[in-house]
């Protein structure tokens, strides 16, 4: 296989941001598509989740993302998701989804 027959996916990233003195714990995703200025939302982080990576999944997933794989890197979780042509989805449009 060469380069030119790799697929292309849209990196999603995930990271936790501490809790503070007026906030709980919440997680952050975005994206940093072409064309596309980095857009994020984030969300409290629910205890009832193993992992900041499981609610995003579910969260994603959920919203009709493809999630195709996925990967860690220092302090951020990357889902990759095959969401392209018109099953383009927008990180500003993710619905908090809950237990």
């Amino acid at each position: 296989m060469g380069y030119d027959k790799i697929r292309n996916f849209r990196a999603v990233n995930v990271k936790m941001l501490g809790a503070t003195n007026t906030r709980g714990a919440r997680i952050k995703i975005w994206t940093e598509d072409r064309g596309e200025d980095i857009c994020s939302k984030t969300f409290a982080f629910d205890y009832a989740y193993n992992s900041i990576g499981e609610q995003a999944y579910i969260t994603l997933v959920a919203n009709g993302w493809c999630v195709i794989s996925k990967t860690s890197l220092y302090r951020t979780d990357v889902f990759m998701c095959d969401n392209w042509g018109e099953d383009y989805l927008l990180i500003s449009d993710l619905k908090d989804i809950r237990f």
